[in-house]
């Protein structure tokens, strides 16, 4: 394991993780590993490498989907109000059907089947690199087996996973740039603005200097 960051993961610690949410993402060239229900995906755990991220999750306007946003950790208008902090886990991997590196993420849902709970398995007592077959049976249900990587692919794979890594230890890549992070725009919703006040604080506290209205979470979601 590459130690670059104070949140990479021990895999030999069981002490990490959340429940199960979707995402919003923000705008990142990093690429999400999607598996759908009934499909199965091949990938390459190179080195074990993984982070950990604070999330909080914001509902959705007009449905009962929970969406996720990046905690603004040590100012974050979210945390003040109470909401729920989640630990989501991003762990780099190669596709073999996309042929790229892209980011394997999930929450602690420690029971039988969960995707976390067989991948913390496999990758505890694991000798990297190492492939998996992941098989989404349900929507928290997971087939994940260990399979044998070919000799003559792993050179190529080698190339590609360790340009990756080398770009988060240099700090030109951060996996969590996949989630947008609590913006200024959320602040225009009247609900978090009365929790805030009622609590003692003024919202405008929590404004960024970097405001774009662009790409607004206020017009999107409600808490």
């Amino acid at each position: 394991m590459i130690e670059t960051k104070n949140n990479i993961v021990n895999w030999k610690d069981d002490d990490h993780f959340g429940s199960d949410l979707s995402l919003y993402y923000g705008e990142s060239p990093l690429v999400e590993l999607k598996v759908s229900t009934g499909e199965s995906k091949i990938v390459v755990v190179w080195d074990g490498y993984a982070e950990q991220v604070r999330t909080h999750s914001i509902k959705q306007v007009q449905s009962n989907y929970k969406q996720t946003v990046l905690c603004r950790d040590g100012n974050c208008p979210l945390c003040i109000v109470g909401e729920k902090v989640y630990a989501r886990l991003l762990i780099p991997v190669y596709s073999v059907g996309s042929g790229d590196v892209e980011i394997l993420q999930f929450l602690k849902f420690d029971e039988y089947k969960s995707l976390y709970s067989q991948v913390k398995s496999i990758l505890k007592q694991a000798d990297f690199p190492l492939a998996l077959e992941i098989c989404r049976e349900d929507i928290f249900a997971y087939d994940v087996r260990k399979i044998e990587i070919p000799g003559d692919k792993l050179a190529s794979i080698k190339t590609q996973v360790e340009s990756f890594l080398n770009s988060i230890k240099d700090g030109t890549t951060t996996m969590s740039d996949i989630f947008k992070e609590v913006d200024n725009s959320l602040l225009n919703d009247p609900s978090l603005r009365r929790k805030l006040e009622f609590k003692g604080y003024d919202y405008k506290k929590f404004l960024v200097e970097d405001h774009s209205e662009a790409n607004s979470v206020a017009d999107m979601f409600a808490m």
